[in-house]
């Protein structure tokens, strides 16, 4: 397998993991981008490891700020953490903002705040990043942080306040001394030096106690409608284990919104409490329905390679190809008119004359149902080039790939609208020749599409 860059002589081929021709002229802003828009920072991939990846972070940014680029740096932060609602790839660039002297470091370090327990991972990284372990943390750091604290009501802090095993909240507020705004953001954060805060009522700290069962528990956390839609699913398997009454369970998951719950979340839940599917791709599809629509016909083309089975990262249930189908559910509700193709490697690359490379799901399928379809295709190595070119002629075509292909992207004039959906950080990326290219699995991935075409 060749590596992600080769030297030729007279000239500089770059080249993706499998050994295809690789987009040569990324600017470091660009390879920023695509990096941290897939990211899940010092964890390890398919090919590549967490380290080398925040490495390559770390250098990317110092780039961009010798290129007077902080602005943008700060806004691709911002973006994947508001919006794609990654975590600690954008406090990473947050850090190195501080670190390489930007303009817009405080700021930035503000904005990526978004959780109660994120303040104490910045020191945290800061301490563990720099070559002289101190105590003295830069103004730009703490005085961001600072901005960030009053945001903050009490459960939230009480929550979080010992999340990090090397820094306290406790600790923060000692290391920023933030100026209260109210007199009542004065007592709570006394109360949080002192360690005086009362303990949350979360599924956490109830599943902790000996005072109530786990079913008593559970029933009592769903009729108070004291867990938000992330904690929900992630539970079900065990408010089905404990007893829980499943008209119950069902009633929570009918009446919640899931704001800001990945299409992913519905599918490991169903793995998990499989006797509530029906409840759950309802769910879905029903938030599915408040996205946009895209007029016309669109094609769905999702990398089925061998390198898309893979998990995003050392620590995850979830594998790329399960990212791709979760994207091409969504889409598939969105789109006036869709196919949905599948692809691995041609016959040439892996020299069998009859084998299955290119195909197409029924127009029928949609919901859990397309997953366990894309999870069922055929998988090999990866001739995004060989199927990109049969692609039948549309209005737009949306592909799902990590972009380790063998072949390049060739033109396409026939079909206007052109897009390539990055679901990995590697380092380098097929050249796409005149696709739009979106890096990222979020659920952002239609709202930003329709912005584009409109």
């Amino acid at each position: 397998m060749a590596s992600s860059n080769v030297s030729v002589r007279g000239a500089h081929r770059v080249s993706t993991h499998e050994g295809g021709s690789a987009s040569p002229n990324l600017s470091p802003l660009d390879q920023l981008e695509r990096t941290i828009s897939t990211c899940l920072l010092f964890e390890n991939t398919f090919y590549e490891d967490g380290a080398s990846v925040a490495d390559r972070i770390r250098d990317l940014v110092a780039q961009c700020v010798r290129r007077k680029e902080s602005l943008e740096v700060s806004a691709l932060a911002i973006h994947a953490r508001q919006v794609l609602h990654l975590r600690h790839a954008p406090l990473l660039v947050a850090i190195e903002l501080v670190r390489n002297g930007a303009p817009v470091a405080r700021q930035t370090v503000d904005s990526v705040i978004q959780r109660a327990d994120e303040p104490a991972e910045l020191l945290s990284m800061w301490k563990g990043t720099t070559e002289r372990r101190t105590k003295m943390f830069p103004k730009a750091l703490t005085k961001g942080i600072s901005d960030a604290l009053p945001r903050f009501d009490a459960y939230q802090l009480a929550k979080y306040k010992g999340r990090n095993k090397h820094f306290k909240l406790r600790d923060v507020f000692r290391v920023c001394r933030p100026t209260p705004p109210t007199p009542e953001h004065a007592d709570l954060w006394c109360d949080v030096v002192q360690d005086t805060l009362s303990p949350p009522d979360t599924w956490e700290v109830a599943s902790s106690s000996s005072s109530e069962t786990k079913q008593d528990m559970w029933t009592r956390l769903l009729s108070e409608n004291k867990l938000g839609g992330l904690a929900l699913l992630r539970n079900l398997r065990n408010m089905v284990e404990a007893g829980v009454d499943l008209s119950l369970i069902r009633s929570a998951i009918e009446g919640h919104s899931f704001n800001r719950v990945l299409p992913f979340r519905f599918l490991k839940a169903d793995e998990h409490a499989p006797s509530l599917g029906d409840a759950l791709e309802s769910a879905m599809l029903r938030g599915a329905s408040s996205f946009p629509k895209l007029d016309g016909t669109t094609a769905l083309l999702i990398d089925t390679s061998g390198s898309m089975t893979s998990a995003i990262s050392g620590k995850s249930e979830l594998s790329r190809l399960e990212a791709a189908a979760a994207l091409a559910i969504l889409a598939r509700e969105v789109c006036a008119s869709c196919r949905i193709f599948w692809f691995h490697s041609n016959s040439s690359w892996w020299g069998r004359s009859n084998e299955n490379w290119f195909g197409e799901f029924s127009s029928s399928v949609r919901g859990f149902a397309l997953r366990t379809a894309v999870l069922g295709a055929p998988s090999g190595g990866t001739d995004l080039g060989g199927a990109i070119a049969k692609v039948p002629k549309c209005d737009r075509l949306i592909v799902f790939t990590d972009e380790q292909s063998h072949s390049s992207v060739g033109e396409r004039p026939d079909i206007p609208l052109r897009y390539i959906a990055n679901v990995a950080s590697y380092h380098n990326g097929v050249g796409y020749g005149h696709f739009t290219h979106i890096h990222g699995f979020s659920e952002q991935l239609i709202p930003w599409i329709t912005t584009v075409e409109d």
